[in-house]
């Protein structure tokens, strides 16, 4: 199903989708990381909470 960008909430705020391009892009511009820095990160986190990605960037150097 696909994501209907009219309905944003909570759930749209906190959590990263990796399946649609556009959140990947918002987050890599909001950061200043490549998409890779940014699936490292995913998958050393093994989440898709922007707060522990966030705070496992800033441990890693990245000024966010």
């Amino acid at each position: 199903m696909s994501d209907n960008k009219n309905k944003t909430g909570k759930a749209d705020r906190i959590r990263i989708n990796f399946h649609e391009a556009y959140e990947l892009d918002y987050w890599k511009n909001k950061w200043k990381i490549t998409g890779q820095q940014l699936e490292d990160a995913h998958q050393q986190t093994g989440s898709v909470m922007v707060k522990k990605i966030e705070i496992y960037l800033r441990r890693q150097g990245f000024s966010i």
